[in-house]
């Protein structure tokens, strides 16, 4: 008897998954690689300081302890894959500023170009949300809806870099470098290493939400309207991203200056409110409300100049 396993079409998918699995095996193997690496020579050049070498130690706990669901995460593929790797992320980034502040007395001296090297980093991730614009909208870019879709995309990108770099980041560096010691630590542990955490794991949800927005409107045939919603998983990384972008800013300027804007906090629940209805929602009129939505917050701090300068403590 042949089982259902056995045939060309359940080896062909078992061959499928397979190969996915050793693909996503070498992609976080090579990640834990360069990391041990980095560990390794940050380790070496710390020759003499012995507390900087003990900082290192404890930032590599948690590192070490994250490749574990990596590895796991890779083999089970789907839905696992993503909620281990999203753990291992939370491990690194949460965990190893903890650890460090809580038992090895961290030291940041230079809290300027700690700030700046996190918004590059933020930088590099919406950049790549951009490039998801051009890789959905293809060669069908120019067909009036999907030049639509493109632009309402570079729009909402756009608040998101404005929402960071325009009303957040200045005030929030200079929060760090007024406070001292082990404050200025856990505040570097807490609102950067883990608060960006959220901010690149929004990007890199509202980035696949995009691409399956473009590639649902380019995928219509010419002059058919495009009507037919988003499915849900589609609709939750488009909102979803928006709303982890949205809390984690809000943390962030929490943690800093002590305050976040009312109208933040309304912008974020509305757009969680909105998620439901977006789902029934065409595609590209789904696409069209959350971008209204980023675009009167951005809208409303520019006209009401909320500085977050003024709330440094």
């Amino acid at each position: 008897m042949i089982g259902p396993d056995s045939r060309p079409g359940g080896l062909g998918r078992q061959a499928d998954r397979f190969g996915e699995a050793i693909t996503e095996s070498s992609e976080a193997s090579a990640y834990i690689v360069v990391r041990a690496l980095h560990t390794a020579l940050y380790y070496y050049g710390a020759a003499g300081n012995r507390r900087l070498r003990v900082q290192i130690l404890l930032f590599a706990i948690p590192a070490a302890v994250a490749s574990i669901p990596l590895i796991l995460g890779a083999v089970l593929g789907g839905l696992a894959q993503t909620v281990l790797w999203v753990g291992a992320l939370l491990v690194v980034e949460a965990a190893s500023g903890r650890a460090a502040t809580a038992f090895g007395g961290f030291v940041l001296r230079r809290p300027s170009y700690f700030a700046e090297r996190h918004g590059l980093v933020l930088i590099i991730a919406l950049g790549e949300s951009l490039i998801s614009v051009g890789a959905g909208a293809g060669s069908a870019v120019t067909r009036w809806p999907v030049l639509l879709a493109a632009l309402l995309s570079l729009t909402a990108a756009g608040c998101l870099w404005w929402l960071y770099f325009e009303n957040a980041a200045s005030a929030a560096s200079q929060a760090l470098a007024r406070r001292h010691g082990e404050r200025r630590a856990v505040t570097a542990a807490d609102a950067y290493s883990l608060t960006h955490a959220l901010l690149i794991a929004g990007i890199i949800y509202l980035a696949l939400g995009l691409d399956r927005v473009l590639t649902h409107v380019a995928d219509n045939e010419p002059g058919s309207p495009p009507g037919a919603p988003l499915h849900w998983p589609s609709t939750i990384a488009l909102y979803g991203g928006v709303v982890l972008y949205l809390a984690g800013r809000a943390l962030f300027l929490r943690l800093t200056v002590g305050h976040t804007p009312p109208a933040q906090i309304v912008a974020t629940g509305v757009t969680l409110a909105l998620l439901p209805a977006a789902r029934h929602l065409p595609a590209l009129a789904a696409l069209g409300l959350l971008t209204a939505v980023l675009v009167t917050l951005v809208g409303y701090e520019r006209l009401f100049t909320w500085e977050p300068a003024a709330a440094v403590r």
